[in-house]
């Protein structure tokens, strides 16, 4: 179970090339068997071979998402403000661009499981 937390533990911090067969090893958590230690040992094995592949993410790749337009949101939430931690550090490199798509209604459509259009 604890080498099963750590793998847990390397998938958070960007190892997601192991996320699939760490989440199958959890599923056995309660009941473990020596084959799953031997599974567990074999991703190990595995981590120790591959140590140096990293994830690299290029934003000239999604140019196949649509324009999403911008709004103003500050006339429906007067009271906010945008703040960080007084002991933020400061940020290194580039900015990354996230970009989010909300389902307001939560798939009310209970047939399709989609959202409803508002016409």
């Amino acid at each position: 179970m604890q080498l099963i937390g750590i793998l847990r533990w390397l998938v958070e911090l960007g190892r997601i090339d192991i996320c699939v067969e760490v989440s199958m090893m959890s599923s056995y958590h309660c009941m473990p068997r020596v084959t799953h230690l031997y599974a567990v040992l074999y991703i190990f094995s595995y981590l120790q071979v591959n140590r140096d592949w990293k994830l690299v993410m290029d934003s000239a790749y999604n140019n196949h998402l649509p324009e999403i337009e911008q709004r103003d949101w500050t006339e429906f939430y007067l009271f906010t403000k945008k703040s960080n931690p007084p002991d933020m550090p400061e940020a290194l490199g580039l900015g990354v661009e996230l970009t989010m798509f909300v389902d307001a209604s939560h798939a009310t459509n209970l047939v399709t499981c989609q959202s409803r259009t508002l016409t």
